[in-house]
């Protein structure tokens, strides 16, 4: 079985029968597997721990129940691709593609997921991560966001203005400081009734 890369040539040659077997070989000999082109493969149930894929092409492929602890995805384009109940913990999905994705059950936890293009993608019962650039944190009355702190109300003005602190307004990184913003606000307002 022959492994090619998304431009044609041969990147890695094994006796194996299957794509699975190949790859599983290749990923454990370290193999060079950037830029592979594993379209419509069958990786189902596949040993991919620490595999390097940065940039490969796993169109429709289907990764389902596949185990890429540490694997680096990094720009891997994942349309359509079955990663149900796959172990994805720690792996670098930074600007990969999954539109369409089955991510059913899968183990997101401690993935870098940056600028993950993840429109349509299925995250039931996914264990997704959640991140944000700066820390969120409650202290007393006021919600501290890296090293600002306010109360709601000076935040909400904040968030409803054009000011900048040190993350520019029209990036991922904001839309993600001020969703954690809006989760701690909740969780305070709803801790004041409580108590």
């Amino acid at each position: 079985m022959k492994i090619y890369n998304i431009y044609g040539a041969e990147i890695y040659s094994s006796e194996k029968e299957t794509i699975k077997e190949a790859l599983e070989e290749a990923v454990a000999k370290n193999a060079y597997l950037e830029n592979a082109n594993l379209k419509n493969a069958y990786l189902y149930n596949a040993n991919l721990e620490n595999a390097n894929l940065k940039n490969a092409n796993l169109y429709n492929a289907n990764l389902e129940n596949a185990y890429l602890y540490n694997a680096n995805l990094e720009n891997a384009y994942l349309y359509n691709a079955n990663l149900e109940n796959a172990n994805l913990y720690n792996a670098n999905l930074e600007n990969a593609y999954l539109y369409n994705a089955n991510l059913e059950n899968a183990n997101l936890y401690n993935a870098y997921l940056e600028n993950a293009k993840l429109y349509n993608a299925n995250l039931e019962n996914a264990n997704l991560p959640i991140y944000c650039k700066w820390a969120v944190t409650i202290i007393n009355e006021k919600i501290k966001i890296g090293c600002k702190e306010m109360s709601i109300k000076e935040w909400d003005l904040f968030f409803k203005s054009d000011e900048e602190f040190d993350t520019k307004r029209d990036t991922n990184d904001f839309i993600r400081i001020e969703a954690n913003y809006k989760a701690a606000k909740s969780y305070l307002k709803h801790l004041k009734k409580a108590i």
